[in-house]
């Protein structure tokens, strides 16, 4: 008899089909007063992504006139000052991406404490993304890990994605 497979586990058989096609985790700092610049020489950081506040970039807006998608320039309406684990760690469990966050910001949380007493002026977010190619899955993250990367930040948010199968039988 076939024991019953734990939610996000796979059978060596369908292990491909079932990994996430994407995880990272992202550690972002947002405040319409950041300066990338000060942020990035205080930390001794290079970030993945800084901007700030009113920076314009380039984006998309749909013109109903001509009913089409067009070019448009936006403002970032705060700043933000992020480094992620997108291409540092390969794996697609949440835990490995937290420890390397983990290595590169707990020798600087007397920096980031500055930050975090002043939820008022910043948002310290940390960011979890996974995506699954079927329409189930999960990952674990041990309780102690945990508790040391909320100490990082005044959020934590989950971003999962799940594309749907069909029921198979």
């Amino acid at each position: 008899m076939e024991q019953p497979r734990a939610l996000g586990h796979s059978s060596p058989d369908d292990e491909a089909r079932t990994m996430p096609r994407c995880t990272y985790v992202d550690w972002c700092l947002r405040s319409e007063e950041l300066d990338v610049v000060k942020t990035s020489a205080e930390l001794g950081i290079q970030p993945s992504r800084a901007w700030t506040k009113g920076q314009k970039y380039p984006s998309k807006a749909f013109d109903p006139k001509a009913r089409k998608t067009i070019d448009a320039w936006r403002f970032h309406p705060w700043g933000v000052w992020g480094v992620n684990t997108k291409g540092a760690v390969d794996s697609d469990q949440v835990e490995p991406h937290f420890l390397f966050l983990l290595d590169l910001l707990e020798p600087k949380q007397h920096l980031i404490s500055n930050y975090l007493e002043n939820p008022g002026v910043y948002m310290v977010r940390v960011s979890i993304r996974w995506e699954s190619p079927v329409g189930y899955g999960g990952f674990d993250v041990s309780s102690q890990v945990l508790a040391r990367i909320a100490a990082l930040c005044h959020t934590i948010h989950f971003s999962l994605r799940f594309d749907s199968v069909a029921d198979e039988e």
